[in-house]
């Protein structure tokens, strides 16, 4: 047996208890003569009921990793999916005391440079950190989306007019903030999950997956003959006339007299109906104020909602969401999250597994295999809207 390294780092220390005092003193006095071998000694007793405060006490780090090559995902509801890696990797499992400099290697100045803050941030390491962070948003994201049943897709805008320095991403975000905190004032069970898609000029829209207590009203505009007309002055609509629900500035042209403080009302330009590239009708939000907005009714089936999911989850790794330090996405705190473990199983206890909960291969490559109970149609189908107002 070899003396606990920590034992012998910390023996003699005012206040120090070993649960084990006896036995490794013995050895200790054994090799207390070689110095070279308790300075590389790493023999410990992990199970020690004192073994944090040992560590602790000599002020170093511990830690201890496990090897692993699978990964569950339980987005609930009996929603499964494991993905099984060719090559294990390491999980850590238990850190004591971590020394680790977690400063920030980069500092943002101006909100137009960043300098580096520590002696060993290089751009290679930067670019390492960016996509690291992206694919961990992108992880996150996922499970978030795919963990809630969402009724709506919106489309939010920032109008030039209305907020003219649009391309401020921290003005952009304060403004969010208080629009997200403003439907929770007026429904406090609404969830939102949302996603920036960065333009070529800079400035943003957000795409947001969004549920309420209960179902939006629709209410109609009427007759919109007896609505303000607008005429096209140019593009591809140029000369058409007819009632829109915005106007050229982004703002709302006029809303129906409803006791609703919450709504949605039909989205029309020029007189006529907008719809989405799968023929569903478009609508708005009636107390968004920073610009044009539309929204899709979701679908309930998981195929439909997983399609949305992962369109809006790719915007994670975007190159113009790829900026150190940056939030990639925003949600309330009533958004549910999928569960994840980490284990390593041998072929024998992965086949128990996968036939146990029902499992069937989803993808295959290079790196590793998915297997899944849900979802395992890669194209999903167009379900008109007559059939998801049938929630």
């Amino acid at each position: 047996m070899r003396p606990c390294r920590f034992y012998a780092l910390n023996t003699g220390k005012a206040d120090f208890k070993c649960e084990f005092e006896e036995q490794e003193h013995s050895l200790f006095l054994l090799y207390s003569q070689n110095k070279d071998f308790i300075d590389l000694n790493t023999n410990c007793n992990k199970y020690c009921p004192r073994f944090a405060e040992c560590v602790k006490l000599s002020n170093e780090t511990f830690r201890k990793f496990r090897d692993a090559n699978v990964v569950i995902n339980n987005f609930g509801d009996g929603r499964v999916e494991i993905v099984v890696y060719n090559k294990s990797f390491k999980v850590p499992e238990q850190v004591i005391n971590d020394k680790a400099d977690h400063r920030r290697s980069f500092k943002l100045v101006n909100m137009d440079f960043l300098v580096p803050m520590k002696k060993d941030a290089t751009v290679a390491k930067l670019h390492k950190t960016i996509y690291r962070a992206g694919k961990r948003a992108f992880d996150t994201f996922t499970g978030y989306a795919r963990s809630n049943k969402w009724d709506y897709f919106f489309t939010f805008t920032f109008s030039p007019e209305i907020v003219p320095n649009r391309s401020n991403l921290f003005v952009i975000r304060e403004l969010w903030r208080k629009f997200q905190l403003k439907l929770k004032r007026i429904d406090n069970g609404c969830r939102i999950l949302n996603a920036p898609e960065p333009h070529k000029d800079g400035a943003r829209h957000y795409h947001a997956l969004m549920c309420f207590s209960h179902d939006l009203p629709i209410v109609d505009y009427g007759d919109l003959s007896k609505l303000p007309q607008r005429t096209c002055e140019g593009g591809p609509d140029k000369g058409k006339t007819g009632f829109c629900t915005f106007t050229k500035d982004g703002n709302f042209t006029c809303l129906p007299k409803t006791d609703y403080k919450l709504f949605l009302v039909p989205y029309y330009s020029y007189g006529e109906l907008q719809k989405s590239k799968l023929g569903d009708t478009l609508f708005c939000l009636n107390v968004y104020p920073f610009g044009i907005n539309s929204c899709a009714i979701m679908p309930g089936d998981d195929t439909n909602q997983a399609k949305v999911a992962r369109y809006v989850s790719a915007y994670m790794m975007k190159d113009g969401n790829s900026q150190y330090n940056q939030k990639r996405f925003m949600r309330t705190q009533n958004v549910e999250g999928k569960v994840k473990f980490t284990m390593q199983l041998n072929d024998e206890e992965l086949q128990q597994l996968i036939s146990g909960a029902n499992l069937q291969e989803f993808k295959n490559n290079d790196k590793l295999t998915v297997y899944r109970n849900f979802d395992l149609i890669h194209d999903a189908a167009i379900i008109p809207l007559s059939e998801r107002m049938k929630r």
